[in-house]
């Protein structure tokens, strides 16, 4: 089976879930392929909607045009549409409510009904969702979507929801990740000393630390001034969301590693969620699981705009020596994962059988 790539995806977007069903990496399909059929039927008849009427809020760090934003806006028309309007999401994006830990807090202390993150932002509760975080761990796109498919994956996600009071309505691409620097990058050598912004997880910090870099821990929001003031010298995040940043204006360089994939779920309060009626939470879960499949489709498009936007403000594309950077990344592996977590081999080993 051909390897999908972000260059290639748009050329397979077309592929039905059944294609990704899967053999040696076991699981019967994800919520999200599952829930694209369930969510039409629901939304085609909302005239049957007989729950009660909810007042919802989501919030995530994207600004607008980002791929969070696209998401949030299209799970809102899901549910509201299917609901006849009685249940409504008021959204909250561009880190209005808070950066990333303080997302992850509100539906883990239930002062937020739901929001997007990543599964390993909430490492501090429970590490294995930082999985997905592992350096050059997976190859594709395609790989990925495999993953989510999986028991593995599954499991993960019930720990979560049990440890964080995180229910996941489905996981959707934000791309692999890119640096963009002020500094000229051609192998992992280069990144000896560098100050580089990470997001606020230890185990980005571990990543980069084995690179040689000097990482500092910023929210997203604070990112754009501290390139254009010299704070920091170089940051990294999928080029989609650093494009909806504007980061590209206060950056010389783009250097394309796609070291890390990153993708995000659509959560919702467990007990929330749980306290709501059957039809309720019916239309919740299929809005859900379509609006992340429907988001598998547009990462590759949303990659290339990025990448010819940085062009088009006159940033300078770097391919560097990806075999060092592997080489020094995938050393960390152990102390990332593997040895830190419990049951962390047979985790990154079910990931690595999803490459088929």
């Amino acid at each position: 089976m051909k390897k999908i790539t972000r260059r290639n995806f748009l050329a397979a977007a077309s592929m039905s879930a059944a294609a990704l069903a899967l053999t040696a990496c076991s699981g019967s399909g994800s919520s999200a392929a599952a829930g694209s059929t369930s969510t039409s039927s629901a939304a085609g008849s909302a005239a049957e909607y007989a729950g009660n009427s909810y007042a919802l809020q989501l919030a995530h760090i994207g600004a607008e045009g980002s791929i969070e934003d696209t998401v949030s806006a299209r799970f809102k028309e899901l549910v509201e549409e299917a609901s006849e309007g009685k249940i409504t999401v008021e959204i909250f994006g561009n880190s209005q409510l808070g950066g990333l830990n303080d997302l992850v807090d509100g539906i883990r202390y239930d002062t937020l009904d739901m929001a997007l993150f990543a599964a390993g932002n909430m490492e501090s509760y429970n590490p294995k969702g930082t999985i997905l975080g592992v350096p050059y761990l997976f190859s594709s796109y395609e790989h990925v979507q495999n993953f989510y498919e999986s028991d593995a994956w599954k499991d993960v996600c019930a720990e979560l929801a049990e440890d964080t009071n995180a229910f996941s309505l489905g996981d959707f691409h934000t791309g692999f990740r890119d640096i963009l620097s002020n500094v000229e990058i051609h192998s992992a050598a280069d990144m000896k000393g560098l100050s580089i912004r990470v997001p606020e997880a230890p185990s980005f910090v571990k990543t980069f630390g084995a690179l040689g870099c000097n990482t500092t821990a910023l929210p997203a929001s604070d990112v754009y001034q501290a390139l254009q003031t010299g704070l920091i010298e170089a940051t990294e995040a999928a080029p989609s969301y650093m494009q909806s940043m504007n980061y590209q204006d206060q950056a010389k360089y783009c250097i394309v590693t796609n070291h890390i994939y990153t993708g995000n779920s659509i959560y919702i309060s467990k007990s929330k969620l749980e306290s709501m009626d059957d039809d309720a939470q019916t239309v919740i879960k299929a809005a859900g699981a379509q609006t992340a499949k429907e988001a598998w489709d547009i990462v590759a498009e949303e990659d290339q705009k990025a990448l010819d936007a940085f062009k088009n403000a006159g940033v300078t594309m770097i391919e560097p020596d990806l075999d060092s950077f592997k080489e020094a990344m995938t050393g960390v592996w152990g102390e990332l994962f593997i040895d830190n977590v419990d049951g962390g081999q047979e985790l990154v080993d079910a990931a690595l059988a999803c490459d088929i």
